[in-house]
C-alpha cells in the first residue's frame, strides 16, 4: 500500500450514509451473491460460455445506466463505462451481443439519487478484483485479454473507493433519495439477471 493510500485509510471515518446504505442493501446484496449467473464467477467451474453471457448481460445493463449519469460532469471519475465490457467481449471473440433489450433504469434525478446508484456500481468494483483473479486462475484471462471490466482500477481500486466515499459524504444531502436509489439499482439488476438467465441459459 502506498504512503498516500495509508494516509487516506488512517484518516478515514465511515460516514453515516455509508452505514445506512450498507444496512438497507444487505439482503439484496446477499441474494445477488447467490444468483446463478453471478455465482460461477468466483468458482472453478466457470466456463468461457457462461462468462461471455454474463458480460453481455452487464453490457446491456451498463449501457442503460450510462444514460442516467453521462450528463453530470461531477462524476467524471466514477462514470460507468460499457465500452470496457464491449472491448472484453470483442477480445473474447463475441462481437455480436444476442441480448437485444436493455433494462429500464428509472430513478430520481437528484444528486443524492445519482450517488446512490454510483454507490452500487463503485462498490461492485471491490468484488471485481476477486472475480478477475478467479477468471485468471480458471480461464487464463487477464485485464489485457478479457477481464478489463472486472479488473477495473486494479491496485488503485481501494483508493478510488475511498475517494468516492468522500464525495458521497460531502454531496449527499438527502439520505432517503440515496438509499432508495441504491436499493432500486440492486433490484433492477437482480430482475435483469433473472430475465437473462431464464431466456439464455
Amino acid at each position: 500500500m502506498s504512503a498516500k493510500s495509508e494516509l487516506i485509510k488512517n484518516a478515514y471515518v465511515e460516514p453515516t450514509i455509508l452505514i445506512l446504505l450498507r444496512q438497507a442493501t444487505h439482503d439484496i446484496h446477499q441474494r445477488l451473491h447467490k444468483h446463478p449467473l453471478l455465482q460461477p464467477l468466483v468458482q472453478q467451474s466457470l466456463t468461457k460460455q457462461h462468462y461471455i453471457l454474463l458480460l453481455q448481460a452487464f453490457e446491456r445493463f451498463y449501457q442503460s445506466v450510462e444514460k442516467r449519469t453521462s450528463s453530470n460532469t461531477l462524476y467524471d471519475d466514477f462514470q460507468p463505462n460499457s465500452n470496457t465490457i464491449t472491448h472484453d467481449l470483442i477480445t473474447l471473440g463475441a462481437q455480436i451481443n444476442p441480448i437485444n433489450e436493455q433494462p429500464v433504469i428509472v430513478i430520481e434525478k437528484s444528486e443524492s439519487a445519482i450517488l446512490g446508484m454510483l454507490y452500487v456500481l463503485e462498490g461492485s468494483k471491490l468484488g471485481g478484483q476477486l472475480i478477475a483473479q478467479n477468471i485468471k486462475n480458471t480461464l487464463g484471462y487477464t485485464e489485457k485479454n478479457g477481464t478489463a471490466f472486472f479488473y477495473g482500477n486494479g491496485k488503485q481500486t481501494g483508493e478510488q473507493w475511498h475517494r468516492f466515499l468522500l464525495l458521497l459524504d460531502s454531496r449527499c444531502t438527502h439520505h432517503s433519495d440515496c438509499i432508495n436509489s441504491a436499493c432500486q439499482i440492486f433490484e433492477i439488476l437482480e430482475q435483469w439477471l433473472w430475465l437473462v438467465y431464464k431466456r439464455y441459459i
